[in-house]
């Protein structure tokens, strides 16, 4: 038998209608992680218009676990109710009780072409929320896809637009139709390049870093059609790509590639979704748009400063306008200023280009993973230029967004209230902090799957309290010369995320990312009432009673400094240089801290000094403590805090040679167990 299902009922029923017993179909399941006792499941529900995620009430599993409710089975949901998600905005739904009209193995395909559900979707006259109940008619017979050895590998091809992380084997059927060329970051340390995969569906972003980008590259060609499968799925940032998918793909060492030899002519060779010209100013900066005119001005190349970079760089303003009447200046950047060769009067269209702001105004820029493209071959292109041949051109107003870009340009700073350092959290939407910086670490290399990322840290801190802030790659270069240790800074736009308490003795439940929008601003004045220092001294003789995982800021008076020695670190196989020197501290307490690497080799701190550490990373050997210094960990000598005046005025009044160290003396750090943390951040 066909079933029809509840065309409709899904959108009503997430915007918090009501739909009576409506049938949908299962097209998926996945376990949701959790104890043995409370095992859950999620799934994947249509109603043949929308699909979407839902969850499994418990006593329900037992169906999944049978094989009783399985994919492509038709039910009705009887009873349902909703959870809020992470962020308590999202709305889940959690099916308590539901018939099973039809087996999986009986209705054997998915019903109808859904896509996913999205709060702005809309139903369609095909989709009235207002269907009839489900029906039986005469059974329909699903013809298996016709696949050789250049077809796909998995029994089916998925969608596009059903690509979600909870498919955990998949291949779609997709053309090329846009290819970045080739980017290197870190100076040269890592590549990658982007590419757009569209199919009768909808499209996506993806991208490939390091090794991949290298294997795939060439593969690769702009307008042929790819078997893909095994990519990793996250979610869009919006940042990078106009891509209407809610997730992007990146690929790994799983994924393959391989070439379909024959055409598809069904599927689409070219994506836009264009933004009027006059419309710019009502989309949000940090959106990446399409957007499409004729050529009016090709400008000329001229040679800038970037202030940010503090480098110079050739650049090219085109001006361009379409029907609205509307101009705008298109900022070229590099090579394709100087290569651009482009007469007035044709169509240039540009895909995934970010947005300027001056005055109010807005202007396009063309980005290293932009595409451009000269007289495409769509419905637009046309339109545009019939229009423009009708105009008497040297007449068209350039009164509305008439705007030159630039990279020079710093946005103003936002009005909105300071926030306290310690109510920072996701759930504001715009804040603004002015702290003072400290623990400002060097730069440091990261691997990660894509190669080896750039990153620096520090700490902002103010009246409240402290928070841990990283920046990434481009940023970590942008910053890290602007940010100087003890300033105060304004700071806004960052993102936040769970602080990891392992990689940090910062006391704050959210760390700062730097991302593209963040803006540093240092204040002229400085601010007496912002702490210079935040550190959380523990005694030396009360570390047995802190848990081993937890990082730690330790004080204490340099009594004996060893020499560098050369060790092979086990859990990287590699030979790495260190230094144990020997800490004291009022309780009469010596322990050994460990230096790795250039700190090392570099220390030259006189016996008698004061040496605080902040994140100092603890080890236990035959139930003595040591500690070892993390390449994010941060050393001060002689810091001007209470702290440490009291203890240099104590241990200058001893007789040095008579200090106690009867408490648990620590061996130093065992280098055959050690591990550093150099295979990952964390971050």
């Amino acid at each position: 038998m066909k079933w029809q299902l509840t065309e409709g009922a899904l959108a009503t029923i997430m915007r918090g209608g009501t739909v009576e017993g409506p049938v949908m179909q299962i097209l998926g399941s996945g376990r949701i992680d959790g104890a043995e006792s409370s095992e859950r499941y999620h799934l994947q529900v249509s109603d043949s218009c929308h699909q979407n995620s839902a969850v499994l009430a418990t006593e329900l599993k037992d169906k999944l676990a049978s094989g009783e409710l399985s994919e492509y089975s038709v039910v009705r949901l009887n009873r349902w109710m909703f959870n809020s998600g992470e962020r308590g905005t999202e709305r889940v739904i959690v099916i308590v009780d539901l018939t099973i009209l039809a087996s999986g193995t009986e209705v054997g395909v998915k019903i109808g072409e859904p896509v996913p559900f999205r709060e702005d979707s809309s139903t369609g006259a095909a989709c009235d929320e207002q269907s009839a109940q489900p029906v039986l008619s005469p059974p329909a017979l699903s013809q298996p896809q016709e696949d050789d050895t250049t077809g796909s590998t998995c029994g089916s091809i998925l969608r596009i637009a059903d690509l979600s992380p909870d498919q955990k084997e998949w291949e779609i059927k997709a053309r090329v139709v846009n290819k970045t060329a080739i980017k290197q970051y870190n100076k040269g340390e890592g590549k990658r390049f982007s590419m757009e995969l569209v199919d009768n569906s909808g499209h996506i972003h993806a991208t490939a870093f390091g090794k991949q980008c290298d294997e795939f590259y060439d593969l690769i060609e702009v307008g042929r059609v790819y078997f893909i499968s095994r990519g990793k799925l996250k979610p869009t940032k919006e940042e990078f790509t106009n891509v209407n998918h809610v997730y992007q793909m990146t690929f790994t060492y799983k994924t393959t590639v391989r070439r379909c030899e024959k055409d598809d002519m069904s599927i689409p060779h070219i994506a836009f979704n264009f933004v009027r010209l006059n419309k710019l100013a009502d989309t949000a900066l940090s959106k990446v748009i399409d957007v499409i005119g004729v050529v009016k001005d090709t400008g000329s190349v001229e040679v800038v400063t970037v202030r940010k970079r503090n480098e110079q760089e050739k650049k090219r303003e085109v001006t361009i306008v379409d029907e609205s009447d509307t101009t705008v200046k298109l900022t070229l950047w590099g090579k394709q200023a100087e290569e651009f060769s482009v007469t007035p009067g044709s169509v240039l269209a540009v895909k995934g280009a970010k947005q300027s702001n001056f005055g109010g105004r807005r202007s396009v820029l063309v980005q290293m993973w932009s595409t451009v493209k000269v007289n495409p071959d769509v419905p637009e292109t046309q339109q545009l230029r019939d229009w423009y041949h009708r105009q008497e051109h040297v007449n068209i107003s350039t009164e509305q967004l008439d705007v030159a870009g630039t990279a020079e340009y710093t946005p103003p700073q936002p009005k909105q209230k300071i926030c306290p350092v310690a109510k920072l959290s996701p759930y504001r939407k715009e804040w603004r902090i002015e702290a003072r910086v400290v623990n400002k670490t060097r730069i440091q290399s990261c691997p990660n799957e894509s190669g080896d990322r750039k990153l620096f840290s520090m700490e902002f801190v103010d009246k409240s309290g402290e928070i841990l802030a990283t920046a990434f790659d481009e940023q970590c270069y942008i910053f890290y010369d602007l940010i100087e240790e003890e300033r105060v800074y304004s700071v806004s736009k960052c993102r936040l995320k769970p602080a990891n308490k392992i990689l940090s003795s910062v006391n704050h439940d959210y760390q700062m990312i730097f991302t593209k929008e963040t803006t540093v601003v240092s204040r002229n004045e400085d601010d007496v009432n912002i702490p210079r220092h935040t550190f959380h001294f523990k005694p030396l003789n009360n570390l047995p009673d802190i848990d081993l995982a937890a990082l730690v800021d330790i004080i204490g008076v340099v009594n004996t400094i060893g020499s560098v020695e050369v060790v092979t670190v086990r859990a990287t196989n590699k030979e790495e240089k260190k230094c144990d020197i020997t800490i004291v501290d009022q309780s009469n307490t010596t322990m050994k801290l460990t230096l790795w690497g250039e700190q090392a080799e570099e220390f030259s701190v006189a016996p008698g000094s004061v040496l605080a550490v902040k994140g100092a990373k603890q080890s236990d050997f035959r139930g003595q403590r040591s500690a070892s210094v993390l390449r994010w960990s941060t050393v001060k000598v002689n810091p001007d805090i209470p702290e440490a005046h009291k203890l240099r005025d104590w241990y200058h009044q001893l007789e040095h040679d008579n200090i106690s160290t009867e408490q648990p003396e620590a061996s130093g750090f065992q280098t055959e167990g050690y591990s550093d943390g150099h295979e990952g951040s964390g971050y």
